[in-house]
């Protein structure tokens, strides 16, 4: 059976696409899910959010004169927070651009940090394990459909596929 999963789904639909995208790409880690759902899923969501967390950037506004990196930035200048370069840091995340179930947990900025942190963040991790168990459970065998384009994620603010076809049988 060919579909479109999650076509067109804007966030909070993207966090659930990037997972299935970064699970699917690698069917070694899906398999490895899929075989310890219970005790993976939670880790996989957590790394699927680093991987590609589904806001990418954020505004801010500096509240006093600071340097970052040797850059004066006067306060009240607008700062933009990218959490997909913080998620990618090699400095903090070996192997940094791969998708890795089995990564060791270090904190991400898939939902911001400190006093800006998202707190509806255990709600949406709690939505995407829902979401995930019910379509793996539902769609045995899921994979990406050879026969159609690998689903590109984009976007700078709301970042994830505007589609993922696949098959299962």
């Amino acid at each position: 059976v060919k579909i479109t999963l999650l076509g067109g789904m804007q966030e909070p639909g993207h966090g659930a696409a990037n997972l299935l995208v970064g699970l699917m790409q690698d069917p070694a880690q899906l398999a490895a899910l899929r075989a310890d759902i219970d005790g993976l899923l939670p880790q996989a969501i957590d790394e699927g959010l680093r991987w590609i967390a589904p806001i990418g950037t954020m505004m801010r506004t500096a509240t006093k004169d600071t340097t970052v990196n040797g850059i004066s930035i006067p306060e009240g200048t607008p700062v933009s927070c990218i959490f997909a370069s913080a998620n990618r840091d090699e400095d903090v995340f070996e192997n940094a651009d791969e998708f890795d179930i089995d990564r060791k947990l270090k904190p991400s900025f898939g939902f911001g940090f400190g006093p800006h942190m998202c707190i509806g963040q255990f709600i949406a991790k709690t939505e995407l394990q829902v979401a995930l168990n019910a379509v793996l459970d539902l769609f045995p065998n899921l994979r990406l459909d050879p026969d159609q384009p690998k689903p590109r994620i984009t976007g700078a603010q709301l970042r994830g596929p505007h589609s993922v076809p696949v098959i299962w049988d």
